[in-house]
């Protein structure tokens, strides 16, 4: 039986993963897939950053999720095939090297294509469920804005028509919008800040905030018991302690966001990113 997590997940058509960098966004997209897998859903994981490469945990992936990077120059050669038809007519109109740096370097066109790309997965119907692992927050943002100002600027036309078709997936009530940070100052106040700033650019479907990284819960050993520990325990103990305070200190900022809060434990693994990951996915199997 899935989870009530799972349950949310596998009613959806599309999850976009963001958030700060460095807070897991990758870990919890994939775990959320491979969760999701070991429920017999046919699972599409993609991965759009700019900035770089492709990540390492792809190369450890699971052969029961499908998992390929954007790239925009690709999705727009995709995208204008679909239009042009010919491969010859492509190659002399758009195959030289300035319209290929036009094309990366203006702004908004690079996110406007990606999106277009998202949206021609989301069409298909060749998966039960598409992720996607967006970039950290700013790059994020310019991903949902840059179709929704296209859509605004171009009133009438192809490029209006096409642009509200992104505009009308980001509508869909099974499309879901998921924020991931980590129990730290900075962190959190940039996820707040991102759900304020897109909340202003659309009716988005925010589903979870994934609190990532968080501290294990221990008990509290009498004073008695804890004096016998040695030093060096008792040093731990107090930093872990004085941590939980700072942990909880952050959560009425977290709750004001009005999203359902799932806490994800910090997780070790000495075989490589995919144990972390095989170990969240069991997690948020229990959620």
């Amino acid at each position: 039986m899935a989870s009530r997590y799972l349950e949310d997940c596998l009613g959806k058509r599309i999850i976009f993963f963001t958030g700060k960098g460095g807070v897991g966004k990758g870990t919890l997209a994939w775990a959320t897939a491979l969760s999701c897998a070991h429920q017999k859903a046919k699972v599409r994981l993609v991965q759009w950053n700019p900035l770089e490469s492709v990540s390492s945990i792809a190369k450890e992936e699971s052969s029961d999720i499908s998992f390929h990077t954007l790239e925009t120059l690709q999705c727009f050669k995709e995208y204008a095939l679909q239009i042009l038809k010919f491969k010859t007519i492509y190659h002399a109109v758009f195959d030289n090297h300035v319209l290929q740096t036009f094309i990366r370097a203006a702004p908004g066109l690079s996110e406007t294509v990606i999106a277009g790309k998202v949206w021609d997965l989301y069409n298909q119907k060749e998966q039960d469920l598409l992720i996607v692992d967006l970039p950290a927050s700013g790059h994020a943002v310019s991903f949902f804005q840059s179709p929704l100002g296209v859509s605004h600027l171009f009133r009438v036309g192809w490029v209006h028509r096409e642009a509200e078709k992104i505009c009308q997936m980001f509508s869909d009530p099974n499309v879901r919008l998921d924020l991931v940070t980590i129990p730290e100052e900075l962190p959190v106040t940039e996820c707040k800040e991102l759900k304020e700033k897109l909340s202003t650019l659309h009716p988005f479907h925010f589903g979870f905030i994934h609190l990532n990284q968080c501290l294990p819960k221990f008990s509290v050993p009498p004073a008695e018991i804890l004096h016998r520990f040695p030093s060096e325990v008792r040093q731990c103990y107090f930093r872990h302690e004085e941590r939980s305070k700072q942990e909880k200190t952050l959560y009425p900022v977290i709750t004001g966001l009005g999203l359902p809060i799932l806490e994800t434990p910090k997780m070790a693994g000495s075989k490589g990113a995919w144990e972390v990951i095989e170990q969240v996915a069991n997690h948020l199997e229990t959620l």
